[in-house]
């Protein structure tokens, strides 16, 4: 007897299947609900039983996609999820609410049947495109309003709220070797579980690593603080199972990749580098999320806010949101900064032309990544006729002109922050 159901759904491919870049099951439902003129929530309410649009991230996109594999006879879906860790790792690692991110250059360069929403970016650890390598954003351009996850497939290239096009404001940031060994980490899991012969990884396999890993340490202080560290993310009503950010951890410790940790767990404990370290007190995770990249936003608005009669201030949401950081983890880390910044970005115009300012900012940022990629230098006569298209003088043109050089210089060729990370976890 076949495994497969009836059903009138067309076997839609999976895009990208064994690449890392490979399509999202939640991108995959969204183009199916398209193809059969449906919404998504009305896709899952006919053929899952389900009413309301539903969340597909973590558990829940595991579980349906076994479903829906039997519906269309595509049994790849399960394979935009990571279905091959989940005995392994809980959901926690798909980013937490239900806004979305994306790749502007993906957006601009959009082509049917090839382009799609990866796995990898939905990864929190994910900071930039797979293809691209530019940042994801999160936030319109323009209005700097948040994009939801279960936007219909046709409108997910234009802002929800005023219809601006979200392929733009490309920027490629400097990151230090660290922050670009956690991306590529994002890709290496994706890849894996995009392979179609690939199995689940047994849940011993994890607990060899650590295990044989807490053993090699050298002294109690050492061992005490390692195990602590091992331990973060482990919840008995997940049935152990540890979060993505305390694997990458473990594996920055041993210089390896979650790879080499899940399917060769002996080899890659088998020299530890805990000797090298001068303490393991701080995940390497937690420092960079709570202290090196807020620095990094609190360095620019520090910058922006000294140079305030010279340039244009943007919305601090939307240039925040091109270093992936969000405006209330930035004022909780800052609060006087952002307090004094939001004041004079609000106090520069009326309210009512603000938008209009900030759009010709994010048009200035787009002309100016659209030359890069062509190898053309930048062309200052082009970027004030962009802002002198929306009726903007010359004054103000050239403020917003110089505003988005130096906001997409500073991103693209900004120092590192290496320097700002403690030295005990380095």
């Amino acid at each position: 007897m076949s495994s497969y159901w009836w059903s009138a759904l067309p076997p839609v491919p999976l895009l990208g299947l064994g690449e890392a870049s490979v399509e999202s099951f939640n991108h995959y439902t969204l183009r199916m609900a398209a193809s059969c003129g449906l919404s998504q929530a009305q896709l899952h309410s006919i053929c899952l039983g389900t009413s309301g649009a539903p969340l597909l991230k973590g558990a829940s996109a595991l579980s349906r996609s076994l479903t829906v594999e039997r519906l269309t006879g595509n049994p790849h879906l399960r394979h935009g999820t990571l279905w091959a860790v989940s005995d392994v790792l809980h959901a926690r690692p798909y980013k937490a609410g239900s806004t979305r991110r994306w790749c502007p250059l993906c957006y601009s360069d959009w082509v049917e049947d090839e382009s799609r929403e990866m796995l990898a970016i939905e990864l929190d650890i994910c900071l930039v495109c797979p293809i691209h390598r530019c940042a994801l954003a999160s936030h319109c351009p323009a209005c700097t309003a948040p994009q939801g996850v279960t936007t219909p497939y046709q409108k997910r290239r234009a802002c929800s709220i005023c219809g601006t096009g979200l392929g733009s404001s490309a920027v490629f940031p400097r990151l230090d070797p660290f922050e670009a060994w956690i991306p590529a980490q994002a890709e290496a899991l994706s890849q894996f579980c995009a392979t179609p012969e690939q199995l689940r990884v047994h849940p011993a396999n994890l607990r060899t690593y650590l295990s044989l890993l807490s053993a090699q340490a050298k002294s109690s202080p050492q061992a005490h603080h390692l195990k602590r560290l091992l331990q973060q993310g482990r919840a008995k009503k997940d049935n152990g199972r540890r979060t993505l950010h305390t694997l990458l951890n473990a594996c920055a410790i041993q210089g390896i990749s979650v790879i080499d940790a899940l399917v060769r767990p002996k080899e890659a404990a088998s020299r530890p580098l805990l000797g090298a370290w001068t303490s393991c007190e701080q995940p390497l995770m937690d420092v960079y999320r709570m202290r090196v990249w807020p620095k990094r936003g609190q360095l620019l608005l520090s910058k922006l806010t000294a140079l305030h009669k010279e340039v244009f201030l943007p919305n601090p949401r939307g240039v925040l949101g091109l270093l992936n950081l969000g405006w209330e983890e930035m004022c909780s880390h800052d609060h006087d900064l952002c307090d004094d910044y939001d004041r004079r970005y609000r106090s520069q115009v009326e309210p009512s032309r603000l938008h209009v300012l900030n759009l010709a900012f994010a048009r200035v940022l787009h002309l100016q990544t659209a030359l890069r990629r062509q190898g053309r230098r930048r062309s200052r006569h082009l970027e004030m006729r962009e802002a002198a298209d929306l009726g903007l003088d010359t004054l103000t043109s050239q403020r917003i002109c110089e505003s988005a050089t130096w906001v997409r210089t500073f991103i693209e060729k900004g120092q590192s922050v290496v320097d700002v990370v403690p030295r005990s976890v380095r």
